[in-house]
């Protein structure tokens, strides 16, 4: 929609160094539940259960974390989210067991190393300009509301 766009156009107004906070914190509690398989996975995913057994850790949820993290190094130093990703093939390979646990531990530490390194030099403003969010908010509100066509 026109709406959609006109966000599009004006997707670094939301973008921030805390970026960092909220992708690490997410990355990080990923980490956090490759060891244990909660119930919801249990019931919903068999084969991420299977892969659980065969390889003793969650590594769909290390390939995931392993990629926030590295979404966050590109976010902080390029400014935008790059979804579709060059390392999916990767991404993939520890998903289906390619690595040791302490393999991924590794590669998943120095990726955090390189969210603080990008971090520090990141052009990005430590805080979205809320005003401008919600002048954009407000304009594209009264379009619809007032304006539909």
């Amino acid at each position: 929609t026109k709406y959609g766009k006109r966000l599009i156009a004006n997707r670094d107004l939301f973008l921030s160094k805390r970026v960092k906070h909220r992708i690490v914190g997410y990355a990080n509690n990923q980490v956090e539940r490759m060891t244990k398989l909660n119930e919801k996975v249990i019931s919903k995913s068999t084969r991420r259960v299977r892969r659980f057994e065969q390889f003793g850790w969650d590594t769909k949820a290390a390939a995931h974390a392993l990629r926030l993290a590295r979404m966050c190094v590109e976010t902080l130093t390029e400014g935008t989210i790059f979804v579709f990703r060059e390392d999916a093939r990767e991404l993939v390979s520890i998903i289906n067991g390619k690595y040791t646990y302490e393999q991924f531990c590794e590669k998943y530490e120095r990726q955090l190393e390189l969210v603080e390194e990008a971090y520090v030099r990141s052009t990005l403003p430590n805080n979205p300009d809320f005003d401008k969010i919600n002048e954009l908010l407000i304009d594209i509100l009264d379009d619809y509301l007032w304006h539909k066509k």
